[in-house]
């Protein structure tokens, strides 16, 4: 789908990219989100199902 053709183009191009359902351990509280978020330099949400 569409969220794979983006990650898989921007790891291509050498930016990290954090996807919940792989980055995310099972059971980890999305909570845990927040820390990711405030390291990074830029964010961008998508939502899909």
């Amino acid at each position: 789908g569409f969220i794979a053709h983006l990650y898989d183009a921007l790891v291509t191009r050498g930016i990290s990219t954090f996807i919940d359902n792989v980055n995310l351990g099972k059971g980890e509280r999305v909570n845990n989100l927040s820390g990711y978020i405030e390291r990074s330099r830029m964010f961008v949400s998508i939502i899909s199902e």
